[in-house]
């Protein structure tokens, strides 16, 4: 199998989530439902929900116009903030996060680098998201 983009799969998926009730119709005119039967749209939209932050994560960080290493803490501590399960998820959903978040704690290591480029830069007094530990 090929290696694709994080961003072109979650792209393909928000186009089918878009356009889901006209596939629907089409597959099952042509006698093709199974094509489409194991799609759910209820978890098609949880997961497109769940990844939108990691989506612009890596859109603002892969940025080449603008200094991007002060936005390393930001994006961290928000994406871990969203991997907290929430009151209104499924057993399944819970897992999702949990699972998600443990993989952040794992992978990103925030460096002293990374805490002098956002102390250095010029928003950062105006910044309460790091007020609270």
């Amino acid at each position: 199998m090929l290696d694709t983009r994080f961003s072109t799969v979650f792209l393909i998926s928000d186009s089918i989530k878009d356009v889901y009730a006209e596939l629907r119709e089409k597959f099952d005119n042509h006698g093709e439902s199974r094509r489409i039967d194991e799609v759910s749209p209820d978890v098609l939209e949880f997961l497109l929900e769940f990844l939108c932050p990691f989506y612009q994560a890596q859109r603002e960080l892969e940025g080449d116009q603008y200094p991007t290493i002060n936005l390393v803490v930001l994006w961290h501590k928000q994406l871990k903030r969203h991997c907290r399960p929430v009151a209104s998820d499924s057993p399944h959903q819970a897992i999702i996060r949990e699972q998600h978040l443990e993989w952040l704690n794992r992978k990103i290591k925030i460096e002293t680098l990374h805490k002098l480029a956002i102390f250095l830069w010029p928003k950062f007094p105006q910044l309460r998201m790091l007020s609270h530990g």
